[in-house]
């Protein structure tokens, strides 16, 4: 507990190499505790409303297995190196996430690499590079379609958000900074 005299050790990663974060899903429903090197990953996970459980490891370390982990409406979200370098993202139900049960989200494709899944109630955003651009793909849950979002100039930055209704700083050599506000099929500047 925070401020008290004695703590109680919930994990200690022995091996030097690993960096040690820890983390909430946006839905605050599971937290994570991830071990990362500079190739390989591991990630417990809890149910956030059981603090007396124990962390649970989705996938053992696999040298050169890189994988990051996330949640909504019951299933996990694994962006995963395993079916290429570029990463893919894969789902499987809570109640059992092993890789038989994985089932593909946003597919390994060889020229664009995914680097982040952001989960939000009625969509998700896809956080890509491809053809050395940025990108973001919005996925409506309702409709299980994928957009693209455009922008005004070939030559731009872009840096996904962190709130509610996804805010997107956009930065352009030509264009002054603009946030892009995103909602599930629509943008605005």
């Amino acid at each position: 507990m925070l401020g008290a005299a004695k703590f109680e050790e919930i994990y200690n990663e022995k091996d030097e190499l690993y960096d040690l974060s820890i983390g909430k899903t946006r839905d605050r429903k599971y937290l994570f505790l991830q071990s990362e090197s500079k190739d390989t990953s591991e990630v417990r996970y809890m149910r956030a409303d059981r603090p007396a459980a124990q962390f649970a490891v989705l996938l053992p370390r696999e040298k050169g297995h890189r994988y990051y982990l996330d949640h909504r409406e019951g299933l996990f979200y694994i962006r995963t190196n395993r079916t290429g370098r570029n990463f893919a993202v894969m789902t499987a139900p809570v109640d059992d996430p092993a890789p038989n049960n994985w089932k593909v989200f946003v597919p390994h494709r060889d020229g664009v690499r995914i680097q982040d899944i952001d989960l939000f109630r009625d969509f998700a955003v896809s956080v890509e590079k491809g053809d050395a651009a940025d990108r973001l793909r919005i996925h409506d849950f309702k409709t299980g379609t994928w957009k693209e979002v455009a922008y005004p100039e070939p030559v731009y930055s872009v840096f996904p958000g962190d709130t509610p209704d996804y805010r997107v700083p956009h930065l352009s050599l030509q264009l002054p900074r603009a946030s892009l506000r995103l909602r599930a099929f629509s943008t605005t500047t």
